[in-house]
Formats: C-alpha cells, sequence, structure tokens
C-alpha cells in the first residue's frame, strides 16, 4: 500500500509499505506530523472488483474503512474524504460505504 505522509521541500514524500509497516512505521511518523486535519484523495482502484487493466488488486472494502479509521487517529478525527475515482461502480460504493461507516463510527 502507498501513504502520501506529507512533503518535503514541496515534493510528495510517499512510500510504499505492508499493512504492518504501516501500522508499526508509517503512523508513527505520520503522528510525528501532528497534523490538524487528514486530507484523503480517496482513489478506489485498489478495491477488489476492479478488473486487471483498470487497478486489479484485491484490497476489500472493509480495507479501505479500517484505513480510514486509521487516519482518524492523526487528527483527532478531522479527516476530509474526496472521491477521486474508480472503474467498477459497485466497487467503488462498498469501498465509499466502508470509509463513512468508518468516518461515523459504525465500523
Amino acid at each position: 500500500m502507498c501513504c502520501k505522509l506529507g512533503s518535503l521541500d514541496m515534493e510528495p514524500l510517499c512510500v510504499c509499505v505492508s499493512h504492518d509497516s504501516c501500522l508499526t512505521v508509517v503512523m508513527p511518523i505520520a503522528n510525528e506530523f501532528a497534523p490538524d486535519v487528514v486530507l484523503v484523495s480517496s482513489g478506489f482502484d485498489a478495491v477488489e472488483g476492479h478488473p486487471s487493466p483498470l487497478g486489479g488488486y484485491r484490497l476489500t472494502a472493509k480495507c479501505f474503512g479500517y484505513l480510514t479509521k486509521q487516519l482518524m487517529a492523526l487528527a483527532g478525527g478531522r479527516v476530509v474524504l474526496a472521491l477521486e475515482g474508480g472503474h467498477d461502480l459497485t466497487a467503488i460504493c462498498d469501498a465509499s460505504e466502508a470509509c463513512v461507516s468508518a468516518l461515523l463510527g459504525n465500523e
């Protein structure tokens, strides 16, 4: 998974990591930034259901909800999600629903 952490000299700072590394490395580093708000450009090409040429990854919708919940811990729950896209309507709806459920505390 790739996480955009911020910027360094106006260049985006991105790292691709495993789930465990995200929890033990990326999230502690993100906490160091102490953000007032977290802005997320939510592209759902990685959610399962997209054919290979359009994504082909197998992240579950539940995973997107989980990641949203993790991000909520960074700025006292102040998270803004903006739908970026995706190509499979059912997959986009499932992932969006999981993210909104997490934001509402239903996850």
